[in-house]
């Protein structure tokens, strides 16, 4: 399984998979400058089918090459760069938020490395949440999300992914789903938290992970904020030349969040901003028309993607309410 590139690695990926394509341009289009296409055309239409063959046949196998060589299953080393933005640093030092203690917590993952995480015990809490944020950042930047959640009385369990904040290692999609049931598991086996009063929250690449840990775990609900369908469904809205390659050239885990709500699952709560640009609103639309009943959808008005947590945090913070109220009703006197 890879595990993603490391930091002093990243900068020479980089650079390959640039020079790659720039070389694959230049072979391309070099002997085509705008005052030549009238000659090429000219000569297209003079030749005939075999000695036109018989000129592309040359270039057939670089093409081969490239295509494979740019495959997501192949080059994915080169796409987790565009698809994980850690962070290291941040305000770790808070020491409470809405008026709860933090307590800092260190778990091990399914690959030894060791994860980072924040627990906010809620004194008489109704049921505990774990968080699995964004792409981008780390743990420090959902402290509304958190106050959100401490305001229900759920206490809160946040960590950070493979490579971010004071977590170890490398990022890549099999990590941070691992990341996820490592978390899990840490709270049920090590904290003894009773997973009738577990809630999932993905937050955008997120919500990817919290329907892996769903779609194997039991929990009391699901929440999707901004999050996806599947991963080369989305990627193929990013990256048109990503059209050309069929699924099975994609890795095996292709956090297929669709395929997890058309099985049973737990109640989901979807939730997405109306303008979103980075992840269109008809995305939270397939999800919410795949998924079998438990099922909500909450579409918020205005909203984008990045601003759900400040701009529009009261209609967030209404939307979680509800669900807890739903999902948690009479868990007050269950341990958890």
């Amino acid at each position: 399984m890879w595990s993603g590139p490391t930091p002093e690695n990243k900068s020479k990926v980089n650079t390959f998979f640039c020079e790659l394509i720039t070389t694959f341009w230049h072979d391309l289009t070099g002997a085509f400058s705008p005052r030549e296409w009238k000659e090429c055309t000219r000569a297209l239409h003079q030749s005939t089918p075999r000695k036109m063959f018989a000129n592309l046949m040359p270039v057939i196998p670089q093409l081969v090459v490239f295509y494979l060589v740019l495959a997501p299953r192949i080059a994915m080393p080169f796409y987790n760069l565009l698809l994980f933005y850690p962070a290291k640093g941040g305000e770790y030092e808070l020491t409470s938020i809405g008026g709860v203690s933090k307590e800092d917590c260190f778990f091990p993952s399914v690959n030894g490395r060791k994860l980072h995480g924040w627990y906010f015990s809620v004194p008489n809490a109704r049921g505990t949440v774990i968080i699995s944020h964004g792409n981008a950042n780390n743990i420090t930047l959902r402290v509304p999300l958190i106050e959100m959640f401490i305001h229900s009385k759920v206490s809160v369990f946040i960590y950070d992914y493979q490579g971010y904040g004071y977590s170890e290692g490398s990022p890549s999609v099999n990590n941070i789903c691992d990341d996820g049931l490592s978390a899990y598991d840490y709270l049920v086996l090590r904290r003894k938290i009773n997973p009738a009063t577990l809630i999932l929250y993905g937050e955008s690449l997120g919500g990817g992970v919290a329907c892996y840990v769903a779609a194997r775990k039991p929990t009391a609900g699901l929440i999707l904020q901004s999050t996806f369908s599947s991963l080369p469904h989305i990627a193929r809205e990013k990256f048109l030349h990503l059209r050309l390659y069929p699924r099975f050239f994609f890795p095996d885990n292709t956090l297929d969040n669709a395929a997890v709500l058309q099985n049973l699952h737990p109640p989901v709560m979807i939730v997405h901003g109306l303008k979103d640009p980075l992840i269109p609103e008809r995305e939270a639309e397939i999800l919410f028309q795949a998924a079998s009943e438990p099922k909500k959808i909450v579409r918020i008005s205005g909203a984008a993607h990045n601003d759900l947590l400040t701009t529009f945090a009261p209609d967030l913070k209404g939307a979680i309410s509800d669900f807890v109220e739903t999902v948690l009703a009479g868990n007050d006197s269950v341990k958890h």
